[in-house]
């Protein structure tokens, strides 16, 4: 590596690639329970984070970017890309759910996957930056279910 945002850029991309076939499957338009692929997903990433030093590293280095050094704003670009991917990936399994019965059929996709994509990164933030609020490898089956429970109680749906 050349310098320490391609030794970051190489972590980012292994990462990704770990979850890449569960997040494919989610966003399936014949997977017949895309909320279930999705939690799948997420419960995947959370035990990764306990378990994995090496992912645990980088996210604690995308997400406190006080130890990132010189590094700041290509994480932060990094960051961002990756927000948005997650966004528009959010948004088709959401469609998905829709299309399998899971969630109403005035859902408002977007409003959904802004929920979705902040309140599972804010559980990333928050346990990154005071891991002692909370075991996230215990408490994210709940954590996700309650998400999910909340989409299909309405939240996102289109107003009349």
């Amino acid at each position: 590596f050349t310098n320490k945002a391609d030794l970051l850029n190489a972590l980012w991309d292994e990462v990704l690639k770990l979850y890449t076939p569960l997040a494919r499957a989610s966003e399936d338009p014949d997977e017949p329970d895309p909320l279930g692929k999705l939690q799948v997903l997420y419960l995947s990433l959370f035990r990764a984070l306990v378990d994995d030093p090496r992912q645990r590293q980088l996210i604690r280095i995308l997400f406190d970017q006080t130890s990132a050094g010189g590094d700041v704003d290509f994480i932060r670009i990094r960051h961002l890309q990756s927000l948005h991917q997650r966004n528009r990936s959010v948004r088709t399994v959401l469609r998905n759910a829709i299309d399998h019965g899971q969630l109403p059929p005035d859902f408002d996709v977007r409003q959904g996957a802004v929920a979705v994509v902040s309140f599972v990164h804010g559980l990333i933030a928050n346990w990154v930056l005071t891991p002692d609020l909370f075991d996230i490898k215990r408490d994210a089956p709940a954590l996700i279910e309650g998400l999910l429970q909340m989409l299909k109680s309405g939240l996102g749906r289109t107003p009349p």
